[in-house]
């Protein structure tokens, strides 16, 4: 699971596509999940973007990605990192 902060722009987005398609190449047989709040409507032309899972939901992950930025201010996928 990877999870950034509340408000994603454009550089957390960028930010976390990136992570989530290296992890997918290197580890093909693994689950891997993008969560992050439903991004704003400019930022739909971002290759990747439909690979956001915004529901938070129907998961309980193996490893908990949280990039740059602290436990405080995680979108709404902070109750899988407590």
């Amino acid at each position: 699971m990877i999870v950034y902060h509340i408000r994603p722009d454009g550089d957390c987005i960028g930010s976390c596509i990136a992570m989530t398609e290296f992890l997918k190449k290197t580890f093909p047989e693994k689950k891997i999940v993008l969560f992050l709040e439903e991004p704003d409507e400019c930022f739909m032309g971002i290759d990747g973007i439909e690979d956001i899972d915004s529901s938070f939901e129907g998961t309980e992950p193996d490893l908990y990605i949280l990039i740059d930025t602290p436990p405080d201010r995680m979108s709404a996928g902070e109750k899988y990192y407590k």
